[in-house]
């Protein structure tokens, strides 16, 4: 890219280590996790983040280009925040160059005027579980991140137990998509159950973290009572005009 000198082909930023606590993700393709590259980054200050989100991480965007720079035949991308912005202003989205292009723009034009509106998320499968740190010591730690999560993007509730118990242990989150728990035992498998938004009945998924260590466990489940993007509905708010997108950060 002409600006960051960044390669369209490598992952930048909120793919590699966003904000929010996902991880590394990866291009579509055989073993990508969603929301592959289609992903965003915010201000703190985001025209539209919604509070249960904890600084919008999750959350899916729906952006059209409007500029009289926009590419001919440009459609609309849905993107799903991973990152925040701090040298973006509040209507700003920030995506990978290579996004930029398929969808928006030229990446040499830099900035372009959008429309945007945050949509349900529909993941292309179920749930899963990045385990990104334990101690299988003093009473057992966890810290996980749940990816590809449908309706709003975000959870309400995340409990651990051992499987084959009744004792479930809630896990804590302080911001963006990670959750944190302790004292439940210093070894696996563990069960999980979820709840995504406010008034959606709990999914549980048995012996889903086979041991405690760092890798992505699929969970065979989905909130909103569906599967692979069947989650809650959920109203489309209005597009907002007046809005930029950028390829990379500056």
């Amino acid at each position: 890219h002409p600006q960051d000198k960044m390669s369209p082909d490598k992952p930048s930023f909120g793919l590699v280590d966003g904000a929010c606590g996902y991880g590394p993700l990866s291009k579509d393709g055989n073993g990508s996790v969603w929301p592959f590259w289609r992903a965003a980054s915010i201000s703190s200050e985001f025209k539209g983040a919604a509070n249960g989100n904890r600084g919008g991480c999750g959350m899916c965007l729906r952006v059209t280009c409007v500029d009289a720079k926009c590419k001919a035949g440009s459609a609309p991308v849905t993107l799903t925040v991973v990152d925040e912005c701090p040298t973006c202003a509040p209507d700003q989205i920030n995506m990978h160059v290579s996004v930029f292009a398929d969808y928006l723009a030229s990446p040499t034009d830099g900035r372009v005027a959008i429309k945007y509106a945050p949509v349900p998320c529909e993941p292309n499968a179920n749930i899963s579980i990045r385990v990104t740190d334990v101690r299988p010591s003093n009473g057992g730690y966890i810290r996980l991140v749940p990816l590809g999560v449908a309706g709003d993007g975000t959870l309400t509730s995340v409990q651990v137990r051992p499987t084959g118990t009744d004792a479930w242990t809630d896990a804590k989150s302080e911001y963006g998509a990670s959750w944190e728990a302790s004292k439940f035992g210093e070894k696996g498998p563990l069960d999980v159950r979820l709840v995504g938004a406010k008034g959606t009945p709990a999914v549980e998924a048995q012996g889903v973290i086979d041991r405690l260590t760092k890798s992505t466990w699929s969970t065979g489940v989905q909130v909103g009572g569906g599967s692979g993007g069947s989650g809650a509905p959920q109203p489309a708010a209005a597009a907002a005009p007046a809005a930029e997108a950028a390829p990379s950060p500056p």
